[in-house]
């Protein structure tokens, strides 16, 4: 498992893979976002436990999930010593649209931002480009 903070990824590659291979890296993608989150926010990685209980639910649990990101999301920057943002809501709702594909590329996209702004504390490496 890779240590870092955050993991950089390219938004249209990634949402590109996750439509080539029916959604199935899109699952690794969230995992991989999830922990990011978790070990942003110095929380214990619960990441493998929220996708089995996507899985398990028929998605019912992935609703929650999304708003769990956009909370997640907001305490880091509250840790961070930023304006919290909170987008949980609108992840929830772009959810219930089907639109994990845009809740994905935003997710990303913050995450991208706050690798780039914020080196981690302890000397882990962040800016390692993945796709």
């Amino acid at each position: 498992m890779d240590e870092m903070y955050g993991v950089k990824r390219s938004v249209p590659l990634a949402l590109l893979f996750s439509f080539i291979t029916c959604g199935i890296y899109a699952w690794y993608w969230l995992y991989m976002m999830l922990s990011a989150y978790y070990r942003l926010g110095n929380r214990d990685n619960n990441a493998g436990m929220d996708i089995v209980l996507s899985f398990v639910t028929c998605g019912l649990y992935y609703y929650y999930l999304s708003y769990k990101m956009g909370k997640l999301e907001s305490d880091v920057y509250q840790l961070r010593g930023l304006r919290p943002k909170d987008d949980s809501v609108l992840y929830l709702i772009m959810a219930l649209f089907g639109l994990w594909f845009v809740n994905y590329a935003v997710m990303q996209s913050n995450l991208n931002s706050f690798s780039d702004d914020f080196p981690p504390q302890d000397g882990a490496p962040m800016n390692r480009q993945f796709q």
